[in-house]
Order: structure tokens, then sequence, then C-alpha cells
């Protein structure tokens, strides 16, 4: 008769009962699966443990986030506007004006909140900075067609919407979501302003 020892007993991950796992959380001694662990530099820890740990650097509040997330949204929306009334947004230039964009935005909200970060002001502020974009665009965008419509007989305003491309509406949709270079422009914004929100610039 054979006796299993100690070695032999199988063990299994403490979140997922029905995985073998051999690892042990170095914090917590608890038994992990390759889904549950976390490297870090002094070896590997449970991602409970890991969250526990990244909580300790995560000092914004409530009222930060709304801050940050208004300081991206005020600074994409001014500086979108600023450059799409002159023609910089929907350029080329869109390459390295968009990167500068988003980094002021990012920096912007990391001051007006004494630079404290939480677990979400990245995603936040890179959604305030998003919203801000599309707003500073589109408003000038409406802004510049009403303005040029006023000065347009009544009788004439069929022939001068087929002149600019249609209606408002169409006008803000082929300036807007259907402009490959604003995109360009608008996703590189907010690829800065996320990274600069997670501390990497």
């Amino acid at each position: 008769m054979t006796t299993s020892s100690p070695a032999d007993e199988i063990t299994y991950c403490a979140k997922h009962p029905e995985r073998e796992a051999t690892l042990r959380c170095i914090r917590c001694n608890r038994l992990m699966c390759t889904d549950c662990i976390v490297r870090t530099s002094v070896g590997y820890v449970c991602k409970e443990c890991s969250r526990r740990q990244e909580d300790k650097f995560f000092s914004a509040g409530m009222q930060d986030y709304v801050l940050q997330s208004g300081a991206c949204f005020i600074v994409m929306a001014v500086i979108s506007a600023l450059l799409t009334q002159a023609g910089f947004a929907s350029s080329f230039l869109g390459f390295i004006l968009g990167p500068i964009a988003g980094g002021l935005a990012g920096e912007a909200a990391l001051r007006v909140s004494g630079r404290r970060r939480g677990r979400y002001t990245d995603i936040i502020g890179t959604a305030g900075a998003g919203v801000g974009g599309l707003v500073g665009h589109v408003g000038m965008i409406f802004s510049r067609y009403q303005e040029a419509l006023r000065d347009v007989p009544l009788e004439m305003r069929a022939e001068y919407e087929q002149y600019v491309g249609g209606s408002l509406s169409q006008v803000l949709i082929n300036s807007t979501l259907l402009d490959i270079w604003f995109l360009i422009f608008l996703g590189l914004a907010l690829g800065a302003a996320y990274t600069r929100l997670r501390g990497r610039i």
C-alpha cells in the first residue's frame, strides 16, 4: 500500500477551485493559478494584494475626478476650436498638434487636482478630453456655418447648402465623422492625454 506525501498532494487556486495551482502569493500566502498571478519585482502576488498595494498610490477623490475631466474638456475644446478655425485640425499637422494638445490637456488636469491620481484618472480625463475635442470642433464649424448663412438671402440658401456640401447636419457629419485628418488629430490627442494621466510621460 502506497501513501502520498504532502508534496504529491494536488492544490487548487483559492479563487478558481477547479484549477490546479502551485504558486502562492508572497503577501497573503494564497494559492494562485496562472490567471490570478501578478508579477512584481519581488515575486508573485495575487490580484487582490496587487490592487491593495496600488490603492496606496491613488489619492484622488470624486472632486478630483470632476476637476480633471473638466480641465481636459476645457483645454481640448479651446485648442480644437482654435485649430479648426485655422484649418490645422483637418490637415496633416494633426500628427504634430494632436499629441501636443493631448499632453497639455493631461497636464492641466493634473495641475488643477494637485497632481493627485485616482484609479480612473486616466479614463475619466481622456473621456473629458474626447468630448471637449468634439465640442470645440463641432462648435466652431456650427458657428462658421451660421455666420456665413446670415449673409445669404433666403432665396439662395438652397444653392448655398449645395455649394458647401449640404445642410448643417450634413456639413457637421462630413467635417467630423468623415474627416480622417481630424479623427487622426483627435485620436493622437487622446492617446497623449491618456499617457500623461497614467504618468508615463
